[in-house]
């Protein structure tokens, strides 16, 4: 079994800024030319690689950027045996706990999205305080979402892991998951998993972050703390089958500088991880959602990205 937490769909670059937020933020450094489109980008191997994967919604007042909830739930109807929804929501909106209910409670999504560092606020503010109180009631986990390219206009003193501690403690119950490690404050991450139970992080770096993989995975070794590391590709900016071949060749670092390698026994544990189970997921029924906007009530073909295999 393999379970990617960790998976983005959009259409194409200008989709994560259509101006329906009414953000006047420049174009984001992770669309700029040359980086992969729903379009142009495979997606049938989700159905054969792994056996599901978290997709995940955005939405920033801040950047005036959105990966709508509505497009997530139309992708998830449409591979619903291997998909489930988190929806993006953002705690700088008052109305968000009570659109978290219905999230959760009506449309079928399994857990939320957040991003403190590219929505603005401090982790503990008490709209989102108000907004975690709800996802406790409704006994389901949140992402924290830690982008590997910001846009200058984001709070990066917003964003370190370590803001989450008085979050992870309030809300124990909470299962947080930190995606990308929190790169670049991984030490941090670290510390989190190690002191609370209900804390976990996700390895989508693993391609680009090697060598900070390889720390993690070797201190969470040490530390016993190995069922809080979970798989996560990063798609479509990484393969699941590059994701998971970085992974597995990860003792090649210990092999050139003569560290301790990692039992390739323990790397199978993350990568073949119940991940859902782990996290109280269940596989949802059949989402619904409101009238999606003109954007994504464009016909699945016009969606559906050309066969070139991960």
């Amino acid at each position: 079994m393999i379970i990617d937490c960790h998976r983005h769909v959009w259409r194409n670059e200008k989709h994560l800024q259509d101006g329906s937020l009414g953000g006047a933020a420049p174009q984001p450094v992770w669309l700029k030319k040359g980086w992969p489109s729903l379009t142009d980008q495979n997606d049938a191997p989700i159905r054969g690689m792994v056996d599901c994967s978290i997709v995940l919604g955005f939405k920033s007042r801040l950047l005036g950027a959105e990966i709508s909830n509505d497009f997530v739930a139309q992708y998830v109807n449409e591979h619903p045996d291997c998909t489930v929804g988190f929806a993006g929501v953002d705690p700088t909106d008052r109305k968000t706990p009570a659109e978290v209910v219905e999230l959760i409670k009506q449309r079928g999504f399994c857990g939320v999205v957040i991003s403190p560092g590219a929505q603005g606020f401090h982790p503990c503010d008490t709209r989102a305080m108000n907004m975690y109180e709800r996802l406790v009631e409704l006994d389901v986990p949140m992402i924290v979402h830690y982008p590997l390219r910001w846009l200058n206009t984001a709070h990066l003193e917003q964003a370190r892991p370590v803001l989450l501690d008085e979050v992870a403690r309030t809300f124990s119950k909470l299962k947080i998951i930190i995606s990308s490690l929190g790169w670049p404050w991984v030490d941090e991450t670290l510390l989190l998993l190690g002191k609370h139970k209900n804390v976990y992080a996700d390895l989508s770096i693993v391609v680009d972050q090697p060598m900070r993989v390889y720390q993690v995975i070797s201190n969470a070794y040490q530390y016993q703390i190995m069922d809080k590391l979970l798989f996560g590709s990063g798609w479509p900016y990484r393969t699941v089958r590059a994701a998971v071949g970085a992974l597995y060749n990860i003792n090649e670092i210990p092999r050139r500088t003569g560290l301790p390698a990692i039992p390739r026994e323990v790397l199978r544990e993350i990568v073949e991880r119940d991940s859902l189970t782990l996290l109280g997921i269940k596989h949802p029924p059949k989402m619904t959602g409101r009238k999606a906007k003109q954007e994504t009530e464009d016909t699945v073909a016009a969606e559906t990205p050309g066969k070139t295999g991960v």
